[in-house]
């Protein structure tokens, strides 16, 4: 709760960073704050329960890192517009299947990254990411959409390249979505 509060705070308040991107709203800094954390502190408790002989020092400092980077990316993306909410709040049914092909791999994850972005907070039923060539790459590189996701009822992965290590992004990425 402390944390959320500091992150709010530091979305809301006049900062080197908020000077140069904008501040956000007390209602929209408390909804990124609150995912902030939690994204945060799911990376560095997976780090840490990857480091069962370490201190737990390394994973506080992947925390902070984390937090760090999210709040940056929040604050790059501005206050969202209350057109483009209501848009994200109509979309039930995304279809990103087959919009990768033949790009190279540096452009694809740029790619799937901005798509990510756009999408993340969605309220998705059903997201369609097949014959994408995915891999563990493109799975991390939807990222921010995935973990967005509480009540996704269907995802497609068909010819996506799933590994085992994609397999595993793609539990540790998506919430639960018994809602």
């Amino acid at each position: 709760m402390l944390v959320t509060r500091l992150i709010t705070g530091n979305l809301t308040t006049k900062s080197i960073f908020t000077e140069k991107y904008g501040t956000l709203n007390k209602e929209e800094a408390e909804e990124n704050a609150k995912r902030i954390e939690d994204v945060a502190f799911v990376t560095a408790n997976q780090h840490y329960e990857m480091e069962p002989d370490g201190d737990g020092g390394s994973a506080v400092q992947l925390y902070a890192k984390e937090c760090s980077k999210l709040i940056l990316e929040v604050l790059k993306r501005g206050p969202a517009q209350k057109e483009d909410r209501e848009v994200l709040d109509q979309l039930k049914e995304v279809d990103l299947s087959d919009f990768i092909a033949g790009r190279p791999e540096a452009e694809a994850l740029d790619v799937m990254n901005i798509f990510s972005s756009a999408l993340e907070g969605s309220i998705l039923k059903s997201l369609d990411l097949s014959n994408n060539a995915l891999g563990e790459k493109g799975v991390r590189a939807f990222g921010a959409l995935l973990q967005s996701q509480s009540c996704l009822e269907e995802l497609y992965l068909m010819n996506d390249g799933i590994s085992e290590e994609a397999a595993r992004a793609v539990c540790e990425l998506i919430p639960s979505t018994e809602a």
